[in-house]
């Protein structure tokens, strides 16, 4: 089991207004990569599964939002799924 954390303090940077544009677009495709490899290798409900296919379409969103007005907005959102998937992810976990 992939044991990463997804809301990490490089995720948290991405929200500051220092954030470089490649800084975010790097990262987001690094959390891009670490959802499929959580989709392929987590046993997950439908439920969680969904979350995290929401999660990649909103990182879509994020992506192309970064340098325009939209790109806090959209981040916040992103971050509040992204939190979501990562509680459900570690009661998944729990249980077994």
């Amino acid at each position: 089991m992939n044991n990463a954390i997804l809301v990490d303090e490089g995720w948290h940077k991405l929200g500051k207004p220092d954030c470089r544009p490649e800084q975010a677009t790097a990262y987001i495709t690094c959390k891009l990569r670490q959802l499929d490899e959580i989709r392929s290798a987590e046993d997950l409900s439908e439920n969680v599964l969904s979350n995290l296919d929401d999660c990649k379409d909103q990182f879509s969103l994020l992506m192309s939002s970064i340098s325009t007005n939209d790109y806090f907005p959209q981040y916040i959102f992103t971050n509040r799924l992204l939190e979501l998937i990562q509680i459900e992810i570690e009661q998944v976990r729990e249980i077994g």
